[in-house]
């Protein structure tokens, strides 16, 4: 019998480095000093985060890459240890990342002012977790408050082919620590035309979503569900704030509400489908970057403070399910019902809660209240599923999807010789289009076809038990709705070229294991 190859998570540790230096009194943010008139430009936040890590031995400093435009992207790592990251049996690791839309900035001026509160030793958030705190992931938008980056690329529809130096920074740090916890920063736009057009205006200052793809550990999401929004949502209330979980849609002309998108090239769920409690967290937008610029950062700031309270309140439940949620991700497919992924899917209707109690604006008699708005969808359920393969061949050694899969640090091996292995290949019959969340998108009719293949040496295995283990189906299957040869960022990177009517894709599935003696790491 085969031995069977095991991928263990490699946690790369970093040595924090200890600075003492400003008096936490003296440091404002640039909208802070002018009474929230004004934004913190990208010199202004540099210079400022550069007086936070100085004036702190709990905060060190380091640059993720750069922009297009070649502006520094800075993360903040937060710890009372020695060394960053070396608890984690104890503690989560906790990575923060805003402004990925470059015209929403009120997540960065939080995270401008959490980052000062951090340094405080007394704050119970770092007895109970390590802080990884991105205050700005698209200087280059944000410099023209403008939503996408230098590429005119939505940082937040890219992380699929991360081609963008932003998006493949974010994950770089996320592959290298593994945080347990994610929190994606956003603003949304209160104001839209068909509300407006119905008489009202959306009115829940912080909205916040968790993982809805249903690959994902069930318990991640149904503690996140039960357990972490509420939580956050009754601090947030208590504050004074309005709260809900973040639904997107109109209930107005024809349409539906839902909660939000379950695709993988997002930051939540590109995060979520490593099993991480993921979230993003959507506050209101008023129209203008700078308009009421101080009530939506003091709601931002309120929000990122009550989810670290939650998130320490849940600890050990957040460490003990994410530990047995990725130590299935490092299992061998053995035909279970876990082993299936599921690699379409929607939102549909719940008889029992056909409707949303929401808050808004109402603009006939200009006041704010609880609406119950219909149709409302909240369940995501699967529309095609297959069963989980041993992994992937690249008979020809394709470099454009080594290099993708590079970026994703997924586990490869190169044969050191040939062999002879079981595979499933499909033929690419037909083209057509289905609806998803909304969206037309393109269907590729695939016909699975078995058979035993020799396979040369060099030749790419790529094995399914390892970190990304969720993540490589839903993107290399050619049915799959989050594939790369037919979502955004995939097609622009000439994905679509692997699919052709009448011919075999070039991506098979391994239907058996492969001696781990005849494979050599390839990077």
């Amino acid at each position: 019998m085969n031995k069977q190859v095991y991928f263990p998570v490699l946690i790369i540790i970093a040595t924090v480095t200890f600075v003492i230096g400003i008096p936490a009194a003296e440091l404002q943010t640039t909208a802070e000093i002018t009474g929230f008139q004004e934004l913190t430009r990208h010199g202004e936040l540099m210079e400022y985060l550069r007086e936070v890590t100085a004036s702190s031995k709990l905060v060190s400093m380091s640059s993720m890459g750069t922009s297009v435009e070649d502006r520094d992207i800075p993360a903040l790592f937060f710890t009372r240890d020695r060394t960053f990251g070396t608890k984690r049996t104890q503690k989560p690791v906790v990575m923060i990342f805003c402004q990925q839309h470059g015209n929403e900035p009120s997540g960065k001026e939080a995270a401008l002012i959490l980052a000062r509160e951090l340094r405080d030793a007394q704050k119970h958030f770092l007895q109970s977790m390590d802080i990884i705190l991105i205050p700005q992931m698209n200087p280059d938008g944000s410099e023209k408050d403008e939503r996408r980056n230098a590429n005119d690329e939505d940082l937040n529809r890219s992380h699929v082919a991360l081609i963008e130096p932003e998006t493949a920074a974010i994950h770089r740090v996320f592959r290298e620590w593994m945080p347990e916890v994610t929190l994606d920063v956003h603003e949304y736009n209160a104001i839209t035309e068909s509300w407006v057009d119905s008489g009202y205006v959306k009115d829940a200052d912080e909205q916040l979503g968790g993982v809805t793809n249903v690959n994902i550990s069930t318990e991640i999401m149904a503690f996140t569900r039960e357990r972490m929004i509420p939580a956050v949502g009754a601090k947030l209330e208590a504050a004074g704030y309005t709260f809900h979980r973040y639904i997107v849609g109109s209930p107005f002309e024809d349409g539906r509400l839902r909660y939000s998108t379950t695709a993988i090239n997002d930051g939540r769920q590109s995060l979520g489908i490593y099993n991480t409690f993921a979230f993003i967290l959507e506050g209101k937008r008023y129209g203008d970057v700078t308009n009421r610029l101080r009530r939506r950062t003091e709601a931002q700031l309120a929000a990122m403070i009550a989810f670290l309270e939650v998130v320490a309140e849940h600890q050990k439940s957040i460490l003990e399910i994410t530990r047995e949620a990725r130590e299935q991700l490092l299992r061998v497919p053995s035909m279970d019902p876990e082993d299936m992924i599921h690699i379409q899917m929607d939102y549909f209707p719940d008889s029992t809660r056909p409707s949303v109690k929401f808050p808004i604006f109402n603009l006939h008699t200009w006041r704010p209240e609880i609406r119950d708005l219909t149709p409302f969808e909240p369940l995501v359920m699967p529309k095609k599923s297959i069963w989980k393969s041993h992994g992937y061949i690249l008979a020809g050694g394709d470099e454009k999807i080594v290099n993708l899969l590079s970026r994703h640090m997924v586990i490869m091996f190169k044969l050191k010789q040939p062999i002879e292995v079981k595979v499933e290949g499909y033929r690419i019959v037909n083209f057509t289009t289905r609806h998803e969340e909304e969206m037309e998108m393109e269907n590729v009719d695939a016909h699975p076809f078995t058979e035993t293949k020799t396979l040369a040496a060099e030749s790419i295995i790529i094995p399914i038990n390892q970190p990304a283990g969720n993540l490589l189906p839903l993107m290399l299957e050619p049915h799959s709705s989050f594939s790369i040869v037919t979502e955004y960022s995939g097609r622009r990177d000439n994905f679509s070229e692997y699919v052709r009517v009448g011919e075999v894709y070039p991506i098979y599935r391994l239907m058996e294991p492969v001696d781990p003696n005849l494979l050599d790491p390839l990077w």
